[in-house]
């Protein structure tokens, strides 16, 4: 009896955390593909623009065309994929 229930648990458990990394990964990929052409936008028609000025207009972007997707997410996860981005981005020029 024990053994069964420790099977079911450990079943439910594993569906679980397949679920929530497809969940995390899936959130992950479309936030830094936005954040990503965001990015690569500002640099294009900003180029006398700071930094403070193109990563506020980075986020701003990104955090529209999210909106626009019916998509919301934190402020601190479009900060991470911008952060990538801009390194991303300077890694290839």
């Amino acid at each position: 009896m024990f053994s069964l229930k420790k099977s079911i648990f450990k079943s439910v458990g594993t569906f679980f955390k397949r679920f929530i990394k497809t969940a995390v990964y899936e959130t992950v990929e479309e936030i830094s593909e936005v954040a990503q052409t965001a990015v690569e936008t500002v640099e294009r028609t900003k180029k006398d623009a700071s930094n403070e000025e193109k990563y506020k207009e980075a986020f701003n972007l990104t955090r529209e065309v999210l909106k626009q997707r019916s998509k919301s997410y934190s402020t601190n996860a479009i900060n991470i994929a911008i952060e990538i981005a801009v390194g991303l981005y300077k890694e290839r020029r």
